[in-house]
């Protein structure tokens, strides 16, 4: 996957399609998928590093064999980082198509607004709002993606824990720290349901602020309640 990017420059769609005729699937026989493709090929585990905690800067090598070397990693890195060849005019937002306005029923987009200051830094802002599809005279106002986005990880501390989409990767994620914590800290992690739950949970909320486009989707696909924004306030149904 890595030499496809790399010097093929697949995108992950293609990367994803070609998986697929391949017959490539997870240990549960489970097609992989988009938002697994962007992890696997923005996980430095590959090359023999990994960053613990997430963000702290400090990097450990880990004792065993790496898959691809470290300039393969980046090279495919910089490849999936190249500005995208784009319509003029168009964007693609992260929550785009999966809300409705609760005022008129229309559907709700995005656009971006950039803020240019003196000293020279320039603020990107996405606010989403109603498309006025149904009703041109609609006054719900616009809300910002930060705002949004908060509102969206207060609901996966409120919904039902099966309602959380990507659950057998978070899952995962969740052992996998567990028992890195107990084999290079020496922390103790007994399991306790009501902890586990809970840490699933918070890597969801942290995928909704931090995670690629697809993995936001993903982890919202699975509610089973429709969302509606009125006053600026998620609703959910």
């Amino acid at each position: 996957m890595f030499e496809k990017v790399a010097y093929e420059g697949a995108s992950g769609r293609v990367l994803f399609k070609w998986l697929a005729q391949k017959n490539v699937t997870t240990r549960t026989g489970k097609r992989i998928a988009l938002s697994g493709i962007y992890r696997m090929l923005g996980d430095t585990f590959y090359y023999g590093e990994f960053e613990y905690p997430v963000g702290s800067g400090k990097w450990y090598k880990g004792e065993y064999d790496p898959i691809i070397t470290k300039e393969l990693f980046l090279k495919s890195k910089a490849q999936l980082l190249a500005p995208p060849k784009r319509h003029p005019g168009t964007n693609e937002f992260d929550f785009i198509q999966m809300f409705t306005c609760g005022a008129c029923g229309s559907g709700i987009c995005a656009e971006e607004k950039f803020k240019h200051q003196k000293n020279g830094n320039t603020h990107r802002y996405v606010y989403y709002h109603c498309t006025h599809s149904r009703d041109k005279d609609c006054k719900e106002g616009a809300i910002r993606e930060e705002d949004l986005i908060r509102q969206l990880q207060w609901i996966i501390d409120n919904v039902g824990i099966d309602e959380i989409g990507m659950r057998e990767h978070i899952e995962k994620e969740v052992r996998r720290y567990r028992q890195f914590a107990y084999t290079v800290l020496g922390t103790e992690t007994e399991f306790d349901k009501k902890n586990y739950e809970a840490d699933i949970r918070k890597y969801a909320k942290y995928i909704l602020a931090n995670g690629s486009k697809d993995e936001k989707r993903e982890v919202l696909g699975c509610l089973k309640t429709k969302l509606t924004i009125k006053d600026k306030e998620i609703s959910v149904k």
